[in-house]
């Protein structure tokens, strides 16, 4: 966990005291996370690329299923037709100790409605494994209505892997989740992004998945950017 120190009074960022490293191992672990800190900065400041031609090649694979969904493939589905909702006003008891919401209510929303989208999305009862670096771009306030949009970004099929001559390792389906967090003011027609959470799922069970597809040449380059930053992430 990252935290910023911010006075009540002020709101401002406040000095926090230094680590001392007393030892080898410590210098060594702080050195490593902080190469990390650094690299997913750099990583934040550019924006993800994505080959055009990929993009297109694969809204181009999609055009039938849009266009003729009785002929579509059954094993597939559009990411627009994963698509959950929810909506809540933020109360008084879940501000800190800042007068804003805290943060876990955001975090525990999310993880919520991705686990239903999930949950839906399969038939089955998804298994948590992992949720992606969480950041909160923007404070949110008590009484703020905060929109909660879901979908399944991605899936992988189950994988199978031979540890040994003897022994096979057998991954099961995993489906990636995206919720979007937005903050909407009513009175003063404002709407504002306030986080993106990604969450990965197994199917336990699962033998097979369906494949999701873009539903437009946006939904694919979110897809594409959102697969080569995970695989980016595994192979670090």
């Amino acid at each position: 966990f990252s935290s910023a120190a911010r006075p009540p009074a002020t709101r401002r960022s406040a000095p926090v005291n230094p680590l001392e490293l007393r030892t080898e191992a410590e210098r060594a672990l702080f050195q490593r996370i902080a190469a990390n800190v650094e690299r997913d900065r750099i990583a934040r400041s550019r924006p993800e690329a994505v080959d055009a031609e990929a993009v297109a090649k694969l809204v181009a694979q999609v055009q039938p299923s849009v266009l003729m969904p009785a002929l579509s493939d059954p094993n597939t589905v559009l990411m627009s037709d994963t698509r959950q909702t929810n909506a809540f006003v933020c109360q008084p008891q879940h501000r800190n100790m800042q007068d804003r919401i805290f943060g876990g209510l955001l975090m525990r929303r999310a993880y919520e409605l991705a686990f239903a989208t999930a949950f839906l999305f399969c038939g089955s009862k998804p298994q948590f494994i992992e949720v992606d670096r969480v950041e909160f771009r923007a404070p949110v306030e008590v009484g703020d209505l905060l929109l909660l949009s879901a979908r399944v970004l991605y899936t992988t099929p189950r994988r199978t892997s031979h540890a040994s001559t003897r022994n096979v390792l057998v991954r099961p389906p995993e489906v990636h989740v995206e919720v979007v967090a937005h903050v909407a003011r009513p009175d003063t027609n404002h709407v504002e992004v306030v986080n993106t959470f990604m969450l990965t799922f197994l199917i336990p069970n699962g033998e097979t998945v369906k494949r999701v597809l873009p539903s437009s040449s946006d939904d694919a380059q979110r897809m594409l950017a959102r697969m080569a930053a995970d695989e980016r992430r595994d192979s670090a």
